[in-house]
């Protein structure tokens, strides 16, 4: 048995399509003016392939420790020997120090960070085990098997965290600021 098809009900939906595709034409219509508008507007940035870089030639993103090493941050830095040994170990204090991963201390040349209990945070880092505090020096641990040592009241960054400055005070309380803040404290030496 056939049915015989609604002619009502087919005319409703040739329409109401009709209707959609209507307003989906003049979306895409005012939509294009409003764009030819605003890039035709005097002052507007016109991008250009002559303007856009070079495909593989994006401009270089500076990791957080480049940014930190860099003169624009609280380097440059040279190579101290550090002997954990020695009552009084030379750390260039005030400068800020550099404790990279390899159990190596690095001092900048330029910088250091003063410390005012107003702009730094208590704060232990998660880093450090072990803390003594002693003649003036805190000596501490790292990981498995490093030891670093710095004068109590010098600013450090551990490589492994460059966006923090770590200072250690006389009662042996660790004080973290972003290296962000820092730079923008920083002074000469």
């Amino acid at each position: 048995m056939k049915v015989a098809p609604n002619v009502e009900t087919e005319k409703k939906g040739v329409g109401v399509i009709a209707v959609v595709a209507t307003l989906a034409f003049a979306v895409v219509i005012v939509g294009f003016a409003i764009g030819f508008a605003y890039s035709n507007r005097p002052g507007a940035s016109q991008i250009t392939p002559q303007t856009l870089p070079p495909a593989g030639q994006e401009p270089l993103v500076q990791t957080d420790l480049e940014q930190m090493k860099s003169a624009q941050g609280l380097g440059p830095f040279t190579v101290l020997s550090v002997n954990a040994d020695t009552p009084n170990p030379e750390t260039k204090n005030p400068a800020v120090l550099l404790l990279e991963h390899d159990g190596s201390t690095w001092a900048s040349d330029s910088w250091t960070v003063p410390f005012d209990a107003k702009q730094w945070n208590q704060q232990d880092s998660l880093l450090i085990r072990s803390l003594s505090v002693q003649n003036g020096y805190a000596t501490f641990g790292v990981g498995e098997q490093r030891v670093y040592v710095v004068k109590l009241g010098q600013p450090f960054v551990f490589e492994d965290q460059p966006q923090t400055v770590v200072i250690i005070d006389a009662q042996g309380q660790q004080w973290a600021i972003s290296t962000s803040r820092a730079i923008v404290l920083r002074n000469n030496l």
